[in-house]
């Protein structure tokens, strides 16, 4: 009879010991996929290449966990703007690449390039880069002018949608 008391306390501790290895295990992969998602730990970048961060996996992308970081909002309204428009655009499929510049992001994505994107650019670079103090109107055009491109953004968005079905 004693040695049935010791083989049912023996099973006992191995279902235990069971249990605390599959906890350990989860607690573990759980540990791992928000180390991931942090950006504590990079999945699949090949040596000196920078990391695309998007929505989605998109070419060049190393990570459907990571997501696009908008925790810093630039002070400046013009450099403001722009960033609202990275921010949809990343939520669209259509974001800046880390490599490219502004006019090659227009671009790509569809955004007709005339006189007035030009000035878009120009206004953006003076203030990106500190050339020139931003005068109040030109301040107000650059606002009013990225609701239109918002708008081709939206336009352009959706012919990649209609390409895709056909």
């Amino acid at each position: 009879m004693q040695t049935t008391e010791i083989g049912a306390s023996e099973a006992a501790v191995e279902g235990y010991t069971e249990i605390i290895f599959i906890l350990l295990f989860v607690i573990a992969f759980i540990i791992f996929i928000s180390l991931v998602s942090k950006g504590k730990i990079v999945i699949n970048q090949k040596r000196n290449e920078a990391a695309v961060i998007s929505y989605s996996q998109h070419e060049g992308s190393f990570s459907i966990l990571k997501k696009w970081n908008f925790s810093n909002v630039p002070v400046q309204l013009v450099r403001k703007q722009v960033w609202n428009l990275e921010k949809y655009a990343v939520k669209k499929g259509v974001n800046r690449k880390w490599n490219e510049s502004l006019a090659e992001w227009f671009q790509r994505i569809g955004i007709n390039h005339n006189k007035e994107t030009q000035k878009y650019l120009n206004i953006y670079d003076a203030c990106r880069y500190g050339e020139k103090e931003m005068t109040e109107e030109d301040i107000h055009w650059f606002i009013r002018y990225s609701q239109s491109i918002r708008n081709e953004l939206k336009q352009a968005v959706r012919e990649k949608k209609k390409s895709h079905k056909k």
